[in-house]
């Protein structure tokens, strides 16, 4: 099937009210593309088989109200968001950020091991050779750990929230009477 010629436009229309299918194999065993009838009809495009479906050209593509997309990915919405839901509380939905090469250099991710919820983990390469992936900032429900050096430049660090008595654990900041002090244990 050719529709259109040379320097033209080329319009596919259904005649009635069906919606539009395209298909390979009778519809088989191939993906499809489905545009629905209809002013709120939706675009459909589902593979049936085990292969991936693929935007390729430009590498770019936009979602909502956007005109030209200047990233890989740009969404725009008066409330933009983006879901990654896991399927089993032991699973980690996250996002890798990979080298040229391919490899995983950091990531961001749910934890869900152990049957952990709600936390967010910052992890990425430890710099040695092995290439094994560290934590370096938790978010958990009570507050956050950070492993590794913290630094704290141009701001001012609140304390207002320490103990007023010493907490008897060594390495502990506790208030006493406005002093910041470091409890012995």
């Amino acid at each position: 099937l050719i529709v259109g010629v040379n320097n033209t436009n080329a319009t596919i229309t259904t005649l009635g009210t069906g919606d539009l299918t395209v298909s390979t194999n009778g519809g088989t065993n191939s993906g499809y593309i489905e545009i629905k009838d209809g002013v709120a009809g939706d675009i459909t495009i589902e593979n049936n088989g085990s292969g991936d479906i693929l935007l390729k050209c430009g590498g770019q593509v936009g979602i909502g109200d956007v005109s030209s997309p200047d990233t890989s990915l740009h969404i725009k919405q008066s409330t933009a968001t983006i879901t990654l839901q896991r399927t089993s509380d032991a699973n980690t939905p996250g996002i890798d950020f990979q080298s040229n090469g391919g490899n995983v250099r950091a990531k961001i991710y749910m934890d869900g091991t152990s049957g952990t919820n709600k936390e967010i983990v910052f992890q990425n390469m430890n710099g040695d050779a092995s290439g094994n992936m560290e934590e370096r900032f938790r978010v958990t429900l009570s507050g956050a750990k950070v492993t590794g050096n913290f630094e704290v430049t141009g701001a001012q660090v609140d304390f207002g929230g320490l103990p007023t008595s010493d907490p008897s654990v060594a390495g502990r900041l506790w208030n006493d009477s406005g002093a910041v002090k470091v409890s012995a244990g």
